[in-house]
């Protein structure tokens, strides 16, 4: 947000900024009744410039400027963000850290899911599903998502076709112990489907 920016609500949001760059910059000292909040900022060596005065760490930023109480600075662990898929994954420190505050009610994230899951929602414009082995992510863990799985099978990090989501075990190859969780959940249906 710059210039002349006033009684504006900035939540829920992933930022990302590199060296010398801005999360936010305020060189104007006459904005008023801003908030700032429950917000993730990612990247090495980004600025805030808050009052015009310019901060290089996230905790003198919040000291001076009373904003982003609850925001973190952290990786959002995206699903591949290389190849534009900005999808949060199931270790994303993003899940369940909105503001618990504010109503959800009828709110539906970029792939049309409801804001809120798992009783609270998540920070930026992807809410997790439940199940991870749901990997088009549609409330339904069935054939497609085995095909999904498949077309990953035997693959470990680095190879074309690996894809991080049906990494279930979590231990960089897809074996027979993804298989094993990916069966253990197999059938499953979200309650809002």
């Amino acid at each position: 947000m710059q210039y002349h920016c006033s009684d504006n609500i900035f939540k829920n949001n992933i930022l990302s900024a590199g060296p010398a760059r801005f999360f936010i910059r305020n060189e104007n000292t006459s904005c008023s009744n801003n908030t700032f909040n429950y917000n993730l900022y990612y990247g090495s060596g980004g600025q805030w410039n808050w009052n015009n005065v310019t901060y290089s760490s996230f905790s003198a930023y919040k000291t001076a400027s009373g904003q982003d109480a609850n925001s973190i600075t952290s990786d959002p662990k995206f699903v591949d963000a290389p190849n534009q898929d900005f999808h949060i994954r199931f270790d994303s420190p993003c899940i369940n850290a909105a503001d618990p505050s504010l109503d959800y009610t009828s709110q539906t994230d970029i792939d049309a899911e409801p804001r809120e899951m798992s009783g609270r929602a998540d920070i930026g414009a992807d809410e997790v599903s439940l199940k991870q082995a749901d990997f088009n992510r549609n409330g339904l863990i069935n054939m497609d998502d085995f095909a999904i799985f498949s077309n990953s099978w035997s693959s470990e990090t680095g190879q074309a076709n690996w894809y991080v989501l049906c990494d279930l075990f979590e231990d960089g190859l897809i074996d027979s112990e993804d298989l094993r969780e990916f069966v253990a959940d197999w059938l499953w249906k979200a309650a809002w489907y």
